[in-house]
């Protein structure tokens, strides 16, 4: 067998001496002009939409900020919030049951309550009178401790005999005379499918301080109970908003029970919402993802999804929290035992924080903002780095500046043909040049493996041939 030339061995390095090789803003393939007022060292841009539709690489990593002689200026990439933003501070109410004349409801009830020394509700008397058999559960009295801040949901535990779709409803209180609406027939639900449980008992309120809150149940079946209550206070920081967009999927033409979704970009997705094409449909899903078109799906959520009607309207499955995803292809599997989702297209709804960029105005304007590149590895920098004495946590004090339309990056056009060490390198980022390489690394593997043990045995061979000539 031949020794292994230096020619294919220099092929097999190409690639790493290949990253050797500068940038230039005509290596990214779509840019937008960033309008910002003069005299600053600093501004931020919001990504848009379109940054994360032309971005090739997870977390914005082939963005780059240039100005308008072509130079790279040093920028930082930050982004607020997380999936952990949907944690509440909670604080538990203390319950009483409500009986009263059902005929009457809560409001022929007159309340009264005890309390020991230290200031706790001990007991709650409700007076009215029913006729004979007449008086029922109506609900129940929340006592509350005095909030830190205020309440913007309520969270129930309960028992129930089977499922149910049904609504409660809230009223607040300070002396359990004067009533006041803070959720009116609020969706709450348990359904049970395929060995798949579901429970919508989160109801949202109007911020609310009140000592007492009076809750109601429509469409529970009898034996329900309620357990217990808390209140979920506002975060001492508000969350930041989210922009979302929404998409529709397409059954898989082999597995109708499985939606494909294609994003179009890198969006850090953390929130998801289902839009199911016919009303009262209910099944188990599962919520897949995956990087590329042909890699591996990777589990993302397992749920029950819902649209159904209720007292003339509709209540809907919940929006679900997960980590910050940023995979482009997503896949809702659809259980088949629950009869698949009727006629029509699932849609989704992905929400997402967006990142900010902040850069150094070296240089004389106008910047833009670059996207498009396999290649790019990332380049942004800590922004205690671009911003000296920042503190990790704390608020961006710097200049908000505008960011254009992204398009087609005039520079492209322009740019002299790249080196060749350049092409290189943008084939081997590239996903099927990454593949072709590592295959030709096992390849060469394979036969420097081969080359060393015929040679050893030649060698071995030769050792023994001249050992029984000496005989």
């Amino acid at each position: 067998m031949k020794k292994l030339g230096p020619s294919v061995l220099l092929l097999a390095l190409l690639a790493c001496a290949a990253h050797a090789a500068d940038e230039r803003p005509a290596d990214f393939a779509q840019s937008a002009t960033i309008t910002a007022p003069a005299g600053a060292s600093h501004y931020r841009v919001a990504a848009s939409e379109a940054v994360y539709r032309a971005s090739q690489k997870r977390g914005l990593a082939d963005l780059r900020v240039a100005n308008a002689a072509g130079e790279f200026v040093p920028f930082a990439i930050v982004q607020s919030g997380g999936a952990g933003a949907l944690e509440r501070e909670s604080v538990p109410a203390k319950l009483f049951p409500l009986h009263g004349d059902e005929a009457k409801g809560m409001e022929g009830l007159s309340l009264r309550i005890e309390r020991n020394a230290a200031g706790t509700v001990v007991q709650v008397h409700s007076d009215g009178k029913a006729a004979p058999g007449g008086r029922k559960l109506l609900g129940y009295l929340a006592a509350l401790p005095t909030l830190a801040r205020a309440g913007e949901a309520i969270v129930f535990e309960w028992e129930a005999p089977a499922g149910f779709t049904g609504s409660a409803t809230v009223e607040a209180s300070e002396d359990l005379k004067r009533w006041s609406l803070v959720a009116a027939q609020a969706p709450v639900v348990l359904l049970e499918h395929g060995g798949e449980r579901l429970e919508q008992k989160r109801v949202e309120l109007s911020p609310l301080r009140a000592k007492y809150l009076r809750l109601s149940f429509r469409g529970v079946p009898a034996g329900f109970a309620l357990r217990s209550a808390s209140v979920q206070l506002q975060p001492a920081t508000p969350e930041t908003p989210r922009a979302a967009i929404a998409i529709t999927g397409r059954a898989d033409a082999e597995k109708k029970h499985e939606y494909l979704f294609d994003t179009g970009g890198v969006f850090p997705v953390d929130r998801l919402r289902f839009a199911l094409p016919q009303v009262n449909a209910v099944a188990p899903v599962q919520v897949f993802s995956r990087e590329r078109g042909d890699a591996p799906w990777r589990p993302v959520a397992s749920t029950v999804a819902y649209r159904l009607a209720k007292d003339g309207g509709e209540m809907a499955s919940p929006e679900i929290a997960f980590a910050a995803n940023a995979d482009r292809y997503w896949m809702v599997r659809v259980d088949a035992r629950s009869g698949g989702l009727g006629a029509g297209d699932l849609g989704l709804k992905l929400g997402w924080i967006p990142h900010e960029v902040v850069f150094a105005a070296r240089g004389a304007g106008p910047f833009v903002l670059l996207a498009g590149s396999r290649a790019a590895a990332s380049a942004a920098l800590p922004v205690g780095t671009i911003l000296p004495g920042h503190r990790e946590g704390a608020p961006l004090e710097v200049v908000e500046a505008r960011l254009g339309p992204m398009a087609a990056n005039p520079a492209v056009a322009t740019a002299a043909p790249k080196a060749p060490a350049e092409s290189v390198q943008a084939y081997v980022e590239s996903p099927e040049g990454r593949k072709n390489v590592l295959w030709g690394v096992l390849v060469l593997g394979v036969l420097f493996v081969i080359w060393m043990a015929t040679r050893l045995m030649r060698e071995m061979g030769g050792r023994s041939d001249g050992n029984g000539a000496g005989k």
